[in-house]
């Protein structure tokens, strides 16, 4: 049983039974402040959002023992990558550079460290709404001469336009929840339930990124390859809202 606390600035006495008892099922608050009266409920919603997108991060790596030249190929490896990319018919297809840097590497050779040479890396993230564009860039992959490319990252994610869009349903659905009980309580007492004066609301949901989860994904680079997304089609979303409307 809920903890409820009525606020009574005025002397009130018909219904008051039938509010408390309103107030306990429902969760309010029926407040009189002179002329002025209000009450108060909470709605809530529960719903979910689809993952409408995936992505991958290809990391393209080139080593060289000048630092121009090892970066020249990264940059030239990374080029051919995005131009292979784009020859996939998808117009959801978006392509951009996430990283690129340089340093030496090393080797551990009876307990010293050899040089090998200046590594440089390039990541390329590839997003679209059709998971089997994905899959064909991890076939490209597989054929960039001259560089080593790892496939890292497979997402599959609620982009910003489907999360704000749930969003936006979902705080209707708690809202309008919260009026039925507001409504509960005022007509208990054979008032008329006015219009939202305030309202608070606050969310809850897996991290977004806005909402990216990291795939399980399987990848032979070598051989028949490809990736498997393992995680679920949908993404969990609670909104609760505090809301107060005035009686007429």
């Amino acid at each position: 049983m809920k903890n409820v606390k009525v606020k009574e600035v005025k002397k009130w006495t018909v219904g008051m039974p039938v509010i408390l008892a309103l107030l306990i099922i429902f969760g309010g608050t029926y407040v009189l402040l002179g002329h002025t009266r209000t009450v108060s409920a909470t709605g809530v919603c529960v719903a979910k959002i689809p993952r409408d997108k995936f992505s991958i991060t290809l990391q393209i790596q080139t080593l060289d023992r000048n630092a121009a030249v090892s970066l020249r190929a990264a940059q030239a490896a990374a080029d051919d990558v995005a131009r292979r990319i784009r020859t996939i018919e998808d117009s959801t297809l978006e392509i951009q550079t996430t990283n690129l840097f340089s340093f030496e590497k090393t080797e551990w050779r009876n307990n010293s460290a050899i040089p090998l040479g200046i590594q440089s890396q390039i990541d390329l993230e590839v997003t679209s709404s059709n998971r089997e564009t994905i899959n064909a860039v991890l076939e490209i992959a597989k054929n960039v001469p001259n560089a080593q490319i790892f496939p890292q990252n497979m997402r599959n994610f609620s982009s910003r336009e489907v999360t704000d869009k749930a969003t936006e349903d979902c705080l209707q659905t708690a809202i309008q929840d919260a009026r039925d009980k507001a409504f509960a309580l005022a007509s208990g007492d054979g008032e008329r339930l006015g219009r939202l004066v305030s309202a608070q609301f606050g969310t809850a949901q897996p991290p977004h990124g806005i909402m990216p989860r990291v795939m399980a994904m399987r990848a032979d680079m070598g051989g028949g390859g490809g990736g498997e997304f393992l995680q679920s089609a949908e993404g969990d979303l609670s909104i609760r809202v505090e809301a107060t409307f005035r009686i007429k």
